[in-house]
Order: structure tokens, then C-alpha cells, then sequence
């Protein structure tokens, strides 16, 4: 009985409801209309007559999509599915067939209809936007006459100023204008690289950022005016607002328009060369550790794949008796005797064979000289990883051998000792078991 209660007031209220809806929607402007699960129009609002040209009871039941020109019918096609999948509203701006065979254009604001919870089709709200669309094609035609106008008058301002663009467009450098040797005129980036704005640099005189306490450029008061033409790819370090340096490259030539020279005008083209000036003083650092580690006590060379000598230390020269000059280009049987070229017991072979290391004992004469050292290879890789030599390292075993031979004498020497030891502890426990009875039978 409750539950009957329930529906019967849900009815009346729909009811009620439908009602206050169909009465707003006869009095608006707007079509409304409502489409069921079909896409067939079960509602027409009155506003029917004046936007499409026919009375509502003329479309009832008629499917949506025969008002819908075949280019948009896709569209709205793919909303109304939308719709009907619980989104909760949708616009659309399509074109809608009118009765005396024209079209017009409409933005459709668009719901899902709901009866109760259950959505049971589609309702909208269509509002006539040809007259829009005129104004707005008449406003993008005023656009493009006024565009066209606004080009042409600038076209002699831009003619006149040619010099001026081309050089601001020059985003990768700075670029001013000087006039006996002040600021007339710069680009953004000459601000940026200097840290100062345009208002701070105009009407200053360009060598005032020129850190002339640096090394580099003290010998600014020698440079010639910018103007003279001599003035080009200078190095020096400026100093920007925040009182730190900055490398440039920088260049000055007189100001020429056409035929005509501007005296005392130049212009000043400034490259950021901070960062590669850097990198070089960090790559030279570098280097100089490198050749410090490379050139130590022990004798050090660095071998092509060919097994051709490509760098040599002091200690490599100073161990094989030979200037740099003569062991540059020599290969491993020329200066050391190496016997295993073209062989895996090449130490290069080995290390392309993927080894991390290689040993080797070098005993024999060479050039009339007794060479006696530990061979020690590694490998040497380019900057891309990939094995561009060998780095080979001798350690001299001579003293070594000498030691151990010293030693060798030093260990028999002492053997024999232990051994004249033993005779003379063997004799006097001889004597000293003679000496017990003799000492006796004297007594007796």
C-alpha cells in the first residue's frame, strides 16, 4: 500500500513536472526538444515554426538525423550515444535542414532525459546562431582588410628600419648600436649577457665592461675605436652587473645604410664564449694531471692496435736508452725484442680477444743489452669505449734478480754454517763422552 503511495506521488510529480517544463519551453525563443531511445522526436517546442518552417505535430515521430545535413550526422550520432550512456551534457554546433530547402545553423545544448533514475532519451535546447555565423564571417573579412591595411602601412616603417630588424633577429649574439663608442641601441640578448637592462647601458660607453683588471684584457687602452674598422674577432673577459666575468668573442665595424657611411657609428656583434672558455681551462687541467700521472718514475707507452708506438714517457726513454723522437713510430720488436707479433702472445692480440690484462717476462739481450723486466698491458679505449691501444708498463726485475740472487748465496752460506755447526756440536759431545770414562779410570 506504501509503495503505491509512493509511485502515485512519483507520477504526479513527473507529471507536475512535465507540465512546468512544456509551459517554459512554448514561451522561449529556443526549440526544445525531446528524442527517444530511437533518435525519433517525441516533444517540439512551438519555436519549431520560426526556426525550421514547420509546426510541431509536422516532425513528430520523424527521426532526428532528417534534419541533420550527411556531414554532422556522424557527430551527433556518436553525442546522442553519449548521451544515452549517462554524460551528463554535451554542445554541438551543426547545420539543420529548413523546410523551404535551405539551412541553418544552430548550437544544440544537449541532456540526457531521465524518467525517474532510468534515462529514457534525449532533450535539448536549440538556439539559432545563423545570424552569428554571418557576423562572424563579416568580422574574420573586416580582420583580414584590416590586416592587410595595417601591412601595408608598416611596409615603409619596416623598409626603413631594415637594419635594425636584421640585427635583432640576430638571437644568438648581442648586437649594438654605438656612436663614438656609447650605446644607441642593443639587443635583448647584449642585456641578458651582460646582466644589465637597455635603460642601463644606453649612453655608455662600451669599454666600461670591459674587466680590465683581468689578464686578458689590460690592453684595452689599445684597442681602436670601433668605428675604424680594425676592431674584430676580439677574446676578452667583461665584467656584467652582478660583478661576475663573462669570456666574449667580439667584433665592431663602421655603421654602413647602402652607399652611405654614418660617421662615428658602429655596429658591436658580442658571442657568450664563457662556457666553451671553461670547458677548455677544465679539458687543459686535465690534460696537465694526465701528463703528470703519465710522465712518472716508471717507464710507460702507449701502442696502436698496429702495434706501433704512439706516446712514450721520460722513464720509457731514460729505461731503453733512446730520445722520443727515435721510439715514436717504432714497433715492439724494434725496441724490446718482441717476439710474438702477429701471434696471440702479442699482448695487443690478447687484449682484442676481449682480456682485461697480460703479463710478460722479458729476459734476453737486446742491442747488445741485457734486458731483463715484467711486461704489464692493459687496454686503452677511445672516448666511445671501443679499444683504440695498449697502455704497456715495464718493471725492471734486474735489481729484483739481483736480490734473490744475494739472497740464494746468503741462505747457502748460512746452510753451510748450520752444517760446520753440527760437525762441531756432534765433536765436542764426542769428546765430552770420551773424556767421562777416561776421567774415571784415571781416578782409579
Amino acid at each position: 500500500m506504501v509503495r503505491s503511495e509512493q509511485g502515485e506521488q512519483r507520477e504526479l510529480h513527473n507529471v507536475q513536472s512535465d507540465d512546468q517544463f512544456r509551459s517554459f519551453a512554448e514561451t522561449s525563443p529556443d526549440l526544445f526538444v525531446r528524442l527517444d531511445s530511437e533518435g525519433r522526436i517525441v516533444y517540439l517546442s512551438s519555436a519549431s515554426r520560426a526556426m525550421l518552417g514547420s509546426a510541431p505535430k509536422a516532425v513528430l515521430h520523424r527521426q532526428y538525423v532528417d534534419f541533420i545535413r550527411p556531414e554532422d550526422q556522424a557527430q551527433v550520432g556518436k553525442s546522442f550515444d553519449l548521451l544515452l550512456g549517462g554524460v551528463h551534457s554535451l554542445e554541438l554546433i551543426v547545420e539543420v535542414a529548413h523546410r523551404n530547402g535551405g539551412r541553418i545553423w544552430v548550437e544544440i545544448h544537449a541532456s540526457p532525459w531521465f524518467d525517474g533514475e532510468q534515462i529514457v532519451g534525449v532533450q535539448s535546447v536549440v538556439r539559432d546562431i545563423s545570424e552569428r555565423k554571418v557576423q562572424e564571417d563579416v568580422l574574420r573579412h573586416n580582420n583580414r582588410v584590416l590586416n592587410t591595411q595595417v601591412r601595408e602601412q608598416h611596409e615603409e616603417l619596416l623598409q626603413n628600419s631594415l637594419l635594425m630588424q636584421n640585427l635583432l633577429n640576430t638571437t644568438s649574439a648581442g648586437i649594438g648600436i654605438l656612436r663614438q663608442g656609447r650605446f644607441q641601441y642593443l639587443n635583448e640578448q647584449l642585456a641578458r649577457m651582460t646582466g644589465y637592462t637597455a635603460a642601463e647601458l644606453l649612453g655608455q660607453h662600451w669599454s666600461t665592461l670591459v674587466a680590465t683588471d683581468s689578464e686578458e684584457s689590460r690592453k684595452t687602452v689599445d684597442w681602436p675605436p670601433p668605428e675604424s674598422g680594425l676592431l674584430q674577432s676580439v677574446e676578452s673577459r667583461w665584467r656584467r652587473a652582478d660583478g661576475s666575468l663573462v669570456d666574449v668573442l667580439f667584433s665592431a665595424l663602421p655603421l654602413a645604410v647602402g652607399d652611405h657611411s654614418r660617421r662615428h657609428d658602429a655596429s658591436l656583434t658580442v658571442l657568450d664564449m664563457t662556457t666553451e672558455k671553461q670547458g677548455e681551462r677544465k679539458l687543459l687541467a686535465a690534460y696537465s694531471e694526465l701528463e703528470q700521472i703519465f710522465n712518472v718514475a716508471v717507464p710507460l707507452c702507449l701502442l696502436s692496435l698496429d702495434c706501433q708506438v704512439r706516446k712514450v714517457n721520460p722513464a720509457f726513454c731514460d729505461f731503453f736508452h733512446c730520445s722520443l723522437e727515435e721510439a715514436l713510430g717504432k714497433s715492439g720488436s724494434d725496441i724490446w725484442g718482441c717476439e710474438g707479433c702477429d701471434t696471440m702472445i702479442c699482448p695487443v692480440k690478447q687484449l682484442q680477444t676481449g682480456v682485461r690484462h697480460c703479463y710478460q717476462e722479458i729476459d734476453k739481450v737486446v742491442h747488445g743489452r741485457h734486458l731483463s723486466c715484467t711486461l704489464h698491458a692493459a687496454p686503452y679505449k677511445d672516448s666511445s669505449g671501443r679499444l683504440s691501444g695498449t697502455v704497456v708498463t715495464f718493471f725492471d726485475s734486474r735489481e729484483l734478480k739481483r736480490i734473490s740472487a744475494e739472497l740464494l748465496t746468503t741462505r747457502q752460506q748460512l746452510i753451510q754454517t748450520e752444517k760446520l755447526s753440527a760437525i762441531g756440536s756432534l765433536a765436542a759431545s764426542i769428546a765430552h763422552e770420551f773424556n767421562n770414562p777416561l776421567c774415571g779410570v784415571r781416578s782409579v
